[in-house]
């Protein structure tokens, strides 16, 4: 397959998805709009699974570069305003994320969506966040807890996630109707310092 095929493909199956729920799209309509046979997408994708990671890849990496120099001397007002710069630079890919969250019972898709958002690189955003809460006196009564579900939804730009978010963490039961109030509290601090920035 050639890269201007694969392109033609994910970039299609992308629109799709993010005009209707994936589960209501079949491999065959995947294909029949892209104009590639069923048999095509399953030798170059192997899985639906497969597929669907590789759409999400696709979307991701349209914002990967702006995580590249972040660091622990990162400031938590740079992050917090990467995090809603990337949501406005490709709302797609986060459009994607929920739904795929959301209504995905793929084992395969929910492994890929844990390790990139709690594992992968946006973890360096996540424990810069977390670092906040010994040094920085504005930030430091608020959980590490919150902050690692604030960047998560800040991600995202939907507190729909948090619960989902919440349970790939493991945050306690007792605690998470706390951690729900941290984060509105740290989203609308994040909103209010992009705001006075300007």
């Amino acid at each position: 397959m050639s890269q201007s095929t694969k392109e033609h493909i994910l970039q299609t199956a992308s629109l799709m998805m993010s005009d209707a729920p994936p589960s209501s799209i079949s491999l065959r309509d995947f294909a029949e709009t892209a104009k590639v046979s069923k048999a095509l997408l399953l030798k170059y994708f192997d899985s639906r699974s497969n597929f669907l990671i590789q759409v999400l890849e696709y979307e991701r990496l349209k914002i990967e570069d702006m995580w590249s120099d972040v660091d622990g001397n990162t400031s938590v007002e740079d992050l917090c305003l990467r995090l809603l710069t990337a949501f406005q630079v490709n709302p797609r890919y986060f459009k994607l994320v929920t739904r795929l969250t959301l209504e995905n019972t793929d084992p395969d898709v929910q492994r890929w969506l844990k390790e990139r958002f709690i594992y992968g690189r946006i973890q360096k955003v996540v424990e810069r966040l977390q670092s906040a809460t010994n040094q920085d006196r504005q930030f430091k009564h608020w959980s590490p807890e919150a902050f690692g579900v604030f960047a998560m939804v800040c991600s995202f730009a939907l507190p729909v996630l948090g619960p989902k978010i919440m349970e790939w963490y493991d945050v306690p039961q007792n605690k998470r109707a706390q951690v729900e109030q941290e984060v509105l509290m740290l989203c609308i601090n994040a909103m209010i310092t992009n705001i006075e920035g300007k």
